[in-house]
């Protein structure tokens, strides 16, 4: 097997955090501003688990439309949810959103952290959201993590330096805490 088969098999099976996510218990404000009818983008949708509980809720006259950049989830994604109307995946990048329409709600969970440009990924999302829409964005500011109980000395050690990784990337560690400027900036 070669070694990006290797890696794509084991993006695979360490999916189940990302399957077992549910609207209910990892987007709650998102369950809360569904209706039936509505049009909603998921962008960043993993393997498609929140994704079908707002198909779920949006109903058959509904459309959802979760994209992610990695072509096995997507896969995945599709496979588990055949049968129900109203929902569709694609691969896609979130700095170039090959989308004409607009939605009623455009969200992203946990996506805007791994990005070294998040601008320009809000200025797609702001795009597609149409007039009178919502832009819903849930993410982290991993300094702000605490640790219940405190986790061991060489745990923190690892984190810093993940921290330190995602910093020297171009990723933002506070993403959460300059989300409402880089809105600001862009709306």
């Amino acid at each position: 097997m070669s070694d990006e088969a290797a890696s794509k098999r084991a993006i695979l099976n360490h999916s189940s955090v990302i399957d077992a996510r549910t609207l209910a218990d990892s987007h709650k404000r998102l369950g809360e501003l569904i209706r039936p009818g509505m049009h909603v983008l998921d962008i960043g949708c993993g393997t498609g688990a929140i994704t079908r509980g707002i198909a779920e809720i949006t109903g058959p006259e509904g459309r959802v439309v979760g994209i992610d950049n990695n072509p096995e989830w997507i896969a995945n994604a599709r496979s588990r949810t055949q049968g129900i109307s109203g929902i569709s995946f694609e691969v896609g990048n979130v700095y170039d959103l090959q989308l004409d329409q607009q939605f009623d709600i455009v969200t992203s969970a946990r996506v805007l952290q791994w990005l070294s440009h998040p601008y320009a990924a809000i200025e797609q999302m702001v795009k597609r959201v149409r007039s009178g829409g919502k832009l819903l964005i849930l993410d982290y500011n991993h300094h702000r993590i605490e640790w219940s109980p405190p986790i061991p000395r060489s745990m923190q050690s690892f984190y810093d330096a993940f921290l330190r990784w995602r910093s020297d990337t171009g990723m933002d560690n506070e993403i959460a805490d300059h989300l409402t400027m880089l809105l600001m900036e862009t709306w």
